[in-house]
């Protein structure tokens, strides 16, 4: 009987919530052309107070694969802001946590959204695609020219999250390492 390899296996994943949406995200939001002062939008919806106390409930948070993502590395914290990278089963992406979300994220689950976050399965909402410049990234990031190098845009897109909550504290690594977006796009 010949062997029979389920199209599931063939990428290891570290959790099944976990799939690609990042890249899709980033080519939506520039066909849109949100890069345009005035035309940003939510690209990730908000989220209820309950949905956000009980996501492994939320009929909403489940449904929806863009609500997932994994925190791998936090740069810096400026006034109660936190600029980090995250990543889906397939890409990473730069990110701002706002002060509002970093605020409510520390009551909800006392505890630091730095501290023993990362790699940790989180749930994000209300969150939009904002580009800055390189000069901006440079400084809100520090030097991260082997991430946008290859970027040819002046204009650097990342994600500004306004709502975050712990789904799986458990501090998954996988073994290999997920490459930035910007060199797809």
């Amino acid at each position: 009987m010949p062997r029979v390899i389920l199209s599931s296996k063939l990428s290891q994943t570290d959790s099944i919530f976990l799939q690609p949406w990042i890249e899709g995200l980033l080519r939506e939001s520039l066909q849109k052309k949100t890069y345009l002062p005035g035309n940003q939008q939510r690209e990730v919806p908000s989220l209820n107070e309950a949905d956000l106390r009980a996501p492994q409930c939320s009929p909403k948070v489940l449904t929806n694969h863009c609500h997932f993502t994994k925190v791998t590395k936090f740069f810096k914290i400026n006034n109660y802001a936190i600029s980090a990278s995250i990543r889906d089963s397939r890409f990473q992406l730069l990110v701002e946590f706002t002060p509002k979300c970093v605020s409510n994220f520390e009551r909800r689950h006392h505890r630091r959204l730095t501290s023993e976050t990362l790699n940790c399965l989180l749930v994000i909402g209300d969150a939009a695609i904002i580009y800055k410049s390189r000069d901006q990234i440079t400084t809100q990031f520090g030097n991260i020219d082997f991430i946008i190098s290859k970027n040819v845009s002046p204009l650097v897109p990342i994600l500004q999250i306004n709502q975050a909550s712990l789904f799986d504290g458990d501090q998954v690594q996988h073994l290999r390492s997920f490459p930035f977006v910007y060199s797809t796009l």
